[in-house]
C-alpha cells in the first residue's frame, strides 16, 4: 500500500493519504503541531512559551498533562494511570531517569520492582527484557524510525524504541519524548521545529538517517562547522551537524560555491550549541538566520576568518568538562550536614574555584573573538 505525503513551503507536513491511517495536520504560527485529524477524531496539543508540550488531548483518552524544570527536563506527568513524578540522576534532559513514581530504574537498564533488565540493539531495531533469572519475558522489533513491527510478552516501563539512549514512549499517545521535543514515529518527524534551527528541515529526525544514528536530546548535532566561500574565503555560516560528511551533498556545495570546514567536535550537543550560539551572536554569517544571529546582524556584526577558534573552543570544552567532573562533589556537599561556619567556608572556596573556571571559559571565548576581529 502506497502512502502520499504533502507539505507546505515551510516543510510542515499537511496530510498523509492513501494508507491505512490517513490524517491531516494543523499548526500554529510558531510551526508547532496543534492537531492531528483522523476519522476517529482529533488529537490536540498545547504548548508553553518554550514550545514544550503541556497537554495532549486524544479521543477516548484521559487528557495527558506535563510539567518541566527550567532546563526543559520533564519532571511530572498525568496520564490514564495517574500522576507521575520523574526523578533523574541530574537535571538535564539526557540524565538517566531513576524513578517515575511507579517503578525505579538503574542506568544499566534494570526496572526495579520485580526486576526486569532491558537490552537494546545498537541499531535500535529490537529490544528484549529479561527477568531476575535472565529468562526473556518480552521482546519488541521496530522499523528504522521506531514503529513497532512485532512484540512478545508484557513490556514494563516507558523505555522501548531506543530506550537505551533515553527515549521515553508515553503509554497513552504512543509518542516518544526525545529530550527537548516529542517525536512521532509514524511520520518520522518531530511535532515542533528544531529550536536550534540546524539543517535544511527542522522537523526531520536524525536528518532522515535514522539507521545508526540517534537523537537523545531532540537536537543531537555535535559537530561545530563553518561554510566558507571558495571564491572569497568569507565565512557564510556557522552550524552543527551529526555527521559533517553527510551534512550537505557535494553537488549542493559545488552549486553554492562553498566548502565545509570542521571547527570542533563535541561529546554533548549542549556544549556544541553553546559555542555555536556564541559565534552567531557575535559574528553571524550571511546564511545564519536564528533570532540571535539576526539581532547581531542588525548591530552590524559579521563573520570574520578566525585563527585559533578551534583551540579556543577546545580550551572552553576542557573547563566545562572539569566543572562537570566535580558536580558529584557539589552534590555530596549539598547533602552533607555541616556547621554554618563550615558551609560558608566551603561554598566560598567552591564559588571562587567555579568563578575562576568560568572566567577562563569566557576568556577563551574573548580570545577567539579578538583573533577573529583581527584577521579580516
Amino acid at each position: 500500500m502506497t502512502e502520499s505525503y504533502s507539505y507546505d513551503a515551510g516543510d510542515k507536513l499537511l496530510s498523509v493519504t492513501g494508507g491505512a491511517d490517513p490524517r491531516t495536520f494543523a499548526y500554529d504560527a510558531a510551526g508547532r503541531t496543534t492537531g492531528i485529524v483522523r476519522s476517529s477524531g482529533t488529537t490536540a496539543f498545547s504548548y508553553d512559551y518554550e514550545s514544550r508540550v503541556t497537554s495532549i488531548m486524544k479521543p477516548g483518552m484521559v487528557t495527558n498533562s506535563f510539567t518541566y524544570n527550567g532546563l526543559d527536563t520533564r519532571v511530572g506527568m498525568v496520564d490514564s494511570s495517574g500522576s507521575k513524578s520523574f526523578k533523574r540522576n541530574g537535571v538535564y534532559v539526557t540524565d538517566p531517569v531513576l524513578s517515575d513514581g511507579t517503578a525505579s530504574f538503574t542506568p544499566s537498564g534494570e526496572v526495579r520492582g520485580g526486576v526486569k533488565t532491558t537490552y537494546g540493539s545498537a541499531l535500535k531495531n529490537s529490544d528484549i527484557q529479561t527477568n531476575s533469572v535472565q529468562s526473556v519475558v518480552a521482546s519488541k522489533v521496530y522499523d528504522a524510525f521506531g514503529n513497532q513491527l512485532s512484540s512478545t510478552g508484557s513490556w514494563a516501563g516507558q523505555f522501548q524504541y531506543a530506550g537505551k539512549f533515553g527515549y521515553q514512549q508515553d503509554p497513552d499517545s504512543g509518542l516518544k519524548l526525545l529530550g527537548h521535543r516529542y517525536y512521532d514515529s509514524s511520520t518520522g518527524r518531530f511535532l515542533t521545529r528544531d529550536p536550534i534551527k540546524d539543517g535544511r528541515n527542522w522537523y526531520s529526525y536524525c536528518e532522515n538517517r535514522s539507521v545508526g544514528h540517534f537523537d537523545d536530546e531532540g537536537l543531537r548535532p555535535a559537530v561545530l562547522y563553518k561554510l566558507v566561500s571558495n571564491a572569497t574565503d568569507e565565512i557564510m555560516k556557522w552550524g552543527k551537524t551529526i555527521d559533517e560528511k553527510k551534512r550537505y551533498t557535494l553537488k549542493w556545495l559545488e552549486e553554492k560555491g562553498v566548502r565545509l570546514e570542521v571547527i570542533s567536535k563535541y561529546d554533548t550537543e549542549q556544549e556544541c550549541l553553546l559555542d555555536e550560539r556564541d559565534l552567531e551572536s557575535t559574528m553571524p554569517g550571511p546564511w545564519n538566520n536564528t533570532d540571535w544571529a539576526k539581532k547581531a546582524k542588525e548591530k552590524g556584526f559579521k563573520a570574520t576568518n578566525a585563527i585559533g577558534i578551534g583551540s579556543a573552543a577546545n580550551h572552553a570544552k576542557e573547563h566545562r568538562e572539569d566543572i562537570r567532573k566535580h558536580q558529584p562533589d557539589l552534590e555530596n556537599i549539598k547533602n552533607t550536614p555541616f556547621l554554618v561556619s563550615e558551609v560558608v567556608s566551603v561554598f566560598e572556596g567552591l564559588g571562587n574555584w567555579i568563578n575562576d573556571l568560568g572566567a577562563d571559559v569566557v576568556g577563551h571565548r574573548m580570545q577567539a573573538h579578538d583573533e577573529m576581529l583581527s584577521v579580516e
